[in-house]
């Protein structure tokens, strides 16, 4: 699946870092799973047409089906003037950073669109 998401993102132009964060930073909990795409207004939203139109998870049959589970949380420019210098897009996109703490999740969110995209992000996973 991820693997999809990445190389659709190259293909529409867009960078995409995805990060699961767990509850309380307790890594035995399901996770909760934010994926940012960040590119021109026409990559993403060409992203997630194809996102959901294309077969991209599997039902518990193993037969392949479309996502039903996204939620867009938001959508929207990114506020931080600054993001693109602030931001090591690289660690952000590593697969090696994929299991994240809530920290880390805010502080990213913080980076990309200031107290905006934090507050959203606070929402999903909870903060302080």
């Amino acid at each position: 699946y991820r693997k999809w998401l990445r190389k659709t993102g190259q293909e529409m132009d867009a960078l995409l870092f995805i990060k699961e964060c767990y509850p309380n930073d307790d890594y035995s909990k399901r996770p909760t799973i934010l994926v940012g795409i960040v590119g021109a207004p026409s990559s993403i939203s060409g992203f997630l047409k194809k996102w959901r139109t294309n077969r991209v998870d599997v039902d518990s049959k193993g037969k392949p089906c479309l996502e039903r589970m996204m939620k867009i949380l938001a959508q929207g420019e990114i506020h931080n003037n600054d993001a693109e210098d602030a931001i090591d897009w690289d660690q952000a996109m590593s697969e090696s950073t994929l299991k994240v703490s809530m920290q880390s999740v805010m502080e990213l969110a913080d980076a990309v669109g200031g107290s905006v995209w934090r507050g959203i992000t606070e929402s999903v996973v909870g903060g302080p």
